[in-house]
């Protein structure tokens, strides 16, 4: 990493809008545990995360840029949350879509991608749902924040998924006040 690349890194953890963020650009939510969420029309994603009890809060605050984010119905969440158990497991995995446009895992395996099944993510499911064993992990998704809807937000490197937040549902898509934009960019205000 050069130091351009480092300056703007450690700018971006700081929130320091740089040139690539035009705030009329960004579309404002929030979701149902209270975190609060920047999208650009690119689909990078930055979050502001509330007090989560499962967590202890140890989390809390203002996260990094996400490169990527999708929005998911709750009838897709095993689906759409088997990503972060794949790579919990040591898989080499990305994201794809089938031809009719639903996302899709895809693991790296013997030289080869191939989609990721139900058997991948979830042995323990397929026990007593063996018909699953073999379905591919697609769902429908969204580009946009719809109130009901999962966040999903990650990053890709080199074609591989190296980051993936699978979140609550979106609860709010409201306007992005003054109050807001200081808890994203409290150097700029």
């Amino acid at each position: 990493m050069n130091l351009q690349e480092q300056i703007s890194r450690i700018q971006s953890m700081m929130g320091v809008i740089n040139e690539n963020i035009d705030l009329d650009d960004i579309t404002f939510f929030k979701t149902s545990q209270g975190s609060k969420y920047i999208r650009m029309s690119d689909g990078r994603l930055r979050r502001w995360k509330s007090y989560h009890s499962n967590t202890g809060g140890e989390d809390k605050g203002l996260h990094g840029w996400s490169d990527m984010s999708i929005f998911v119905d709750p009838i897709y969440d095993k689906e759409a949350n088997s990503p972060q158990f794949l790579i919990g497991k040591g898989f080499k995995i990305g994201l794809s879509k089938t031809q009719n446009g639903k996302m899709v895992v895809v693991v790296f395996d013997n030289g080869n991608w191939r989609p990721a099944t139900w058997k991948d993510a979830y042995p323990g499911f397929i026990k007593i749902n063996p018909e699953n064993e073999n379905k591919p992990l697609a769902w429908e998704y969204i580009k946009e924040p719809k109130v009901g809807y999962n966040v999903v937000d990650f990053n890709i490197k080199n074609d591989q998924l190296k980051s993936y937040h699978f979140g609550s549902e979106v609860s709010e898509v409201s306007e992005f006040t003054d109050e807001d934009k200081k808890l994203f960019f409290s150097s700029y205000f």
